[in-house]
Parts: structure tokens; sequence; C-alpha cells
């Protein structure tokens, strides 16, 4: 039957860190003790800096916030993951049509973390599959910092398109934005990254892994 709750892979321990090229499900799933504080260094750095009361300090109650023109430049987005499709694409491979499941995008993300750093991907959602499908695959994806949660009401493949057009980033699905084609230009159509799944066993073909991985050479 289908998989209700947690996956099977809930019980894994990891054995690398994120940025290993032999990255593990569970790395990524974010099982070792104490993963929420590893993935928030800005709230450490807040609690320690100290309130400023220059003209030009940024302050909210009594946390320090950088001006915007002395923060560092967040790292640029290599690739996009449409979580929706990926979700209910898993869910078909193992029999559940129909249904979404979180697994399959730390799955996706577990197999591109060979050729990409977990942090400059980002898996878009729409809140309302975040809030109703919130099982432990999705707290675990959350509290890495990869989902990006998209308001409820609208389309997400247009978050999921302009993400990537801004940053001229990778696009995991096997959409074709059909309903979208004004906004999904030929440029962004060559870097879109297809995938199967057969069960739990996750893969892109090999012309388009090639094209993404020589795009993420250029970019480092």
């Amino acid at each position: 039957g289908c998989r209700g709750g947690s996956s099977s892979h809930d019980a894994l321990v990891p054995t690398t860190q994120l940025n290993s090229s032999a990255i593990s499900y569970a790395a990524v799933a974010g099982q070792e003790s104490g993963a929420n504080s590893e993935l928030r260094p800005q709230h450490a750095a807040h609690a320690a800096a100290p309130t400023l009361h220059s003209a030009n300090a940024h302050v909210i109650g009594r946390s320090y916030v950088p001006p915007l023109e002395t923060r560092t430049a967040p790292s640029r987005l290599l690739l996009v993951i449409d979580g929706a499709n990926v979700g209910y694409q898993y869910g078909e491979a193992i029999g559940c049509a129909g249904e979404f499941y979180a697994a399959g995008i730390a799955i996706a993300v577990a197999y591109l973390a060979r050729h990409v750093p977990v942090d400059r991907i980002a898996v878009v959602l729409n809140e309302n599959t975040r809030r109703n499908r919130c099982d432990q695959d999705m707290e675990n994806l959350t509290a890495r910092g990869l989902i990006c949660t998209t308001p409820s009401g609208r389309d997400d493949d247009l978050f999921t398109i302009q993400l990537a057009a801004d940053a001229n980033a990778w696009i995991l699905t096997r959409d074709n934005y059909a309903n979208h084609a004004r906004w999904f230009t030929p440029t962004m159509r060559r870097r879109r990254l297809t995938f199967a799944f057969a069960r739990d066993a996750f893969t892109v073909p090999p012309d388009e892994l090639h094209a993404f991985v020589d795009d993420v050479a250029r970019a480092r």
C-alpha cells in the first residue's frame, strides 16, 4: 500500500557533510542531532551582535540587521526543483498515483548534490502542499532551508520559472510548462533537467546531466 507519514529513510544516520561529493540521503534529510542549529547561523550572529545606535543601523527589537549594502550576497542559485512535480512523480513510481511524497524530493536532492552544493538548490512548493503534506521528510527539507513556499491561490509554476530566470538556474521538472510558454523561454527550455524514478531509484538523462554539470562548473 501507499506509504504514510515518514518514509523508511527516516532512520538513516548521516555519514557525510552536505558539501560532500558522495552525499547520503540522511545528510540531506537532516537527521543529525542539532541540525536546526546548524541551519541558521544568522541567528547566532544576531544574538552576538551588539545593538547599534548609529543613524544607519537597522534595528528590529534588540536584533541588529546589517544595512543592505554591507550584507554578504547569497550564492547564486544553480538549480530550482519543481517540488510538486517531483513529489507526485515519486508517488506514482511507488504505486501511489495522485499522492505527493516529500521523500521523492529528498531522494532527488541527494542525487543532484553530487554535482551541485545543496545551498545552491531551492525547492518550490505551494504553501497548501507544504502545510497539508507535512511529514518528517518535509520537516527535514524545510530545516535544511531548501523549501521556497509560494502563496496559496497562485500558480507555483510561475514562481519556479521566475526564480530560475532571475538566477539563470536550471529547473528540475518533467513539466513542459505549456500553459506558461510566454515566460518559459527557449533559453530556459535548454536548462530544463528531466528525471525518472524507478521506485526509490532516481535518475536523469546523461545528455542533460552533462550539460548541467558543465554549466555548474562554469558557475563556480
